[in-house]
């Protein structure tokens, strides 16, 4: 499989934590998304880019995560493979938001609970205007189920595309007991 990138999406036994791509990023500006980014041609494994590339976007060192997998490679909007990892946060909320620092790439760093995810309702179909007419999976994310960095609510969300794709998938794991 000749995959470009990962996405690590870093959960605790409660929730789910995301991160709002900054507007200055020349791919995916302002999107929803987790950690990660592309692999580096000494990289051979995808859990090597999910470390260093959570390292890398918020200082910390990636002894706070513990590997719990991969989900099914996703093919992002322009063709690109990239390898979802799940790990797990070995630090706590408030010490993970207390010592998180952005490196440019993201201005939100926030919280959502399982829970809210794993309400199928919440979940919609729809279809965007662009190079692709297929219908792309989303989910609204209320301001007011989501905990942010800072402590201050920003705006409410959405959460579409392959990070979408990602956690529907995370959300079927966790439903099926194989996660948390």
């Amino acid at each position: 499989m000749n995959w470009k990138g990962v996405s690590l999406l870093v959960i605790d036994h409660l929730g789910l934590y995301l991160i709002r791509r900054s507007e200055k990023m020349p791919t995916h500006p302002k999107q929803i998304a987790g950690f990660g980014g592309y692999r580096k041609e000494d990289e051979v494994y995808p859990w090597e880019v999910a470390k260093r590339e959570f390292t890398e976007e918020t200082t910390l060192s990636s002894q706070f995560l513990s590997p719990l997998g991969h989900l099914n490679t996703i093919k992002a909007g322009r063709g690109t493979l990239i390898v979802p990892i799940v790990a797990q946060l070995t630090i706590s909320q408030k010490d993970f938001f207390a010592s998180a620092k952005s490196n440019g790439e993201w201005t939100d760093l926030f919280y959502i609970p399982h829970q809210y995810f794993l309400n199928h309702d919440r979940w919609q179909w729809g279809l965007r205007s662009g190079v692709s007419k297929d219908p792309v999976l989303f989910i609204a994310l209320s301001k007011n189920e989501m905990i942010f960095q800072n402590d201050e609510k920003k705006e409410s969300f959405t959460l579409w595309g392959a990070t979408a794709k990602m956690v529907w998938e995370l959300k079927m794991l966790i439903m099926d007991g194989e996660i948390i």
